[in-house]
């Protein structure tokens, strides 16, 4: 239970619990009961910390952040079964009445459900309708703020509502109908759907946010919102403008600014995946084009924050060493290659020694294939040796 609440963890409690991840000979590595119970109990446990008179809110959103990472993972390679979790949570929270942490609860849920009811049946998430008893207010709550991250919280059970009604909307006997108290969430966010969206990364606003965590599913309203993030680092072929850099006659794209990590948390795992998806595209786009302009700052700063997330490990920091790299050097884009460079060896400070230890072989095996330039030998040396010096001596030998 302890391992599940602390960050980076998921890989240590596989060698706990002796888990194998699914592969050809054992697609199904078999449901792990104490890994599914314990899950259970610490979600029941943070909902009771939020029923206290003073609760540390802080600490519960960051506990809640880390079990919503750990929920995706164990469930994606089938250790734990999400309709299990559900029912055994429901039953937990009904028979001790437990409601102040449901905000949190449900965006926790949300994070799961928006990347992954498109693949499932529906039945796999149907008892998630037993958890929106905990809103049994007779009258609808007010909508919350948007200019507060809080509203992502508390308009995540409505956000759910509208996967869940999407995934069904074939099926007329939809399960169950809206509590009144949402009534007035679930309004807010189609109509918001409708209107024009725009993202300004030094003024906060979460409705670009909050429109790509609910509608990440539905095609034509998800397509907004996440142009409006896209644009707002710079990824779109329409921008103009570039900003003077440090050297001679060096120049990158706009913005200068980055995503607030505030923006970043308040996205879905889907929205950051999709977010990344076409970060990496349009970097990949200007290398084999050779551009003179570089990546724009607010891009490089934005795409380095997105590898910190360890649920977007994948598509992420395994994407960055094995594909991203890769394909900008065999382009001999080295302006570009020595800026990813540089991501890697100052701003990415969580990568798990496996993926160090691959980039340290991608770099000893571009060094021998680099043409005869000073600066660029003298970049993947210095790169190497960071990533070496920065390893500890467990992390180099096989257990």
């Amino acid at each position: 239970r302890y391992l599940l609440t602390q960050t980076y963890s998921k890989d240590l409690i596989n060698h706990v619990l002796s888990l194998k991840k699914p592969a050809k000979e054992t697609p199904t590595p078999g449901i792990c009961l104490p890994l599914q119970k314990q899950m259970v109990v610490c979600l029941v446990e943070l909902m009771r910390m939020a029923e206290q008179e003073n609760p540390p809110t802080e600490l519960l959103t960051d506990l809640f952040r880390i079990l919503a990472t750990d929920l995706i993972f164990f469930v994606l390679y089938q250790y734990i079964t999400f309709p299990s979790i559900i029912s055994d949570l429901a039953d937990s929270i009904q028979a001790e009445r437990l409601t102040k942490g449901r905000d949190k609860l449900m965006w926790v849920l949300l994070q799961f459900i928006s990347g992954s009811i498109q693949k499932n049946p529906e039945s796999d998430f149907m008892e998630v309708s037993r958890l929106y008893r905990m809103y049994d207010e007779p009258e609808p709550l007010p909508v919350p703020d948007t200019k507060s991250p809080d509203c992502i919280e508390e308009l995540a059970a409505a956000g759910i509502y509208v996967h869940l009604k999407k995934k069904v909307s074939d099926n007329i006997n939809f399960g169950f109908p809206l509590p009144i108290a949402l009534s007035k969430h679930l309004e807010f966010l189609e109509n918001a759907s409708k209107m024009p969206c725009s993202l300004d990364p030094l003024v906060p606003n979460y409705i670009v946010p909050l429109l790509c965590n609910t509608f990440s599913t539905t095609t034509d309203l998800f397509q907004a919102p996440m142009l409006a993030l896209v644009e707002s680092v710079g990824g779109s072929s329409s921008q103009a403008g570039t900003a003077a850099m440090p050297g001679v006659h060096v120049s990158a794209a706009l913005p200068v600014q980055p995503l607030p990590m505030e923006i970043l948390d308040s996205l879905s795992v889907h929205s950051k995946m999709s977010l990344l998806h076409h970060i990496v595209t349009h970097i990949i786009k200007l290398a084999l084009a050779k551009s003179s302009i570089g990546i724009s700052p607010g891009m490089v700063e934005t795409y380095a924050r997105l590898l910190v997330y360890s649920e977007l490990e994948t598509l992420g920091i395994k994407g960055f060493v094995t594909q991203m790299l890769p394909k900008v050097f065999n382009s001999n884009a080295w302006s570009f290659l020595y800026t990813l460079l540089e991501i890697f060896s100052y701003r990415v400070h969580h990568a798990q020694a496996h993926f160090r230890l691959n980039l340290l072989s991608s770099l000893h095996s571009m060094s021998a294939a680099a043409p005869n330039q000073a600066q660029l030998n003298q970049m993947l040396e210095s790169t190497a040796l960071r990533v070496i010096t920065g390893m500890g001596n467990f992390e180099m030998t096989s257990p």
